[in-house]
């Protein structure tokens, strides 16, 4: 009896299922590949990650990733990770624990110039701004 049920559901599934095309399994296959990778880069933002190791991730080599990546998101690779990094650190220097050499390094920025760079023309002000800007807010607002 159950295993006729089973066959009566299995038939009634494969009458009503959609057709689904072999371009729409490959852009999922894709997708789910990337989320893997946008996983791996939130676990690890504070380590480098190379093209060839995301690449390597995705499971693709790296100039197919490169263009991938590029036409599902609007952006490179380099820039995503960059600004996922600064949304980080925006994070830490807003709650103002730590220095602010020490917020570069721990978002993967080894480079101090190079953070305060990407910071403002990502924010418009400096990261010390900021951290002051926030700060000042938690004091208003105590």
């Amino acid at each position: 009896m159950i295993k006729s049920n089973l066959l009566a559901i299995m038939h009634y599934l494969n009458l009503h299922s959609v057709q689904v095309s072999e371009g729409e399994l490959s852009l999922q296959s894709t997708y789910d590949k990337l989320k893997k990778l946008l996983s791996y880069v939130q676990a690890n933002y504070d380590k480098p990650v190379s093209i060839a190791s995301a690449a390597d991730i995705c499971g693709f080599s790296a100039s197919h990733f490169m263009k991938l990546f590029k036409e599902l998101t609007g952006r490179t690779f380099a820039q995503y990770l960059k600004d996922f990094r600064l949304e980080m650190a925006a994070g830490l220097l807003a709650d103002g624990t730590q220095k602010i050499i020490e917020v570069a390094e721990n978002t993967g920025f080894n480079n101090h110039s190079y953070f305060t760079r990407s910071f403002i023309d990502k924010y418009g002000i400096s990261p010390s701004e900021y951290k002051r800007n926030h700060y000042e807010n938690k004091l208003s607002c105590s």
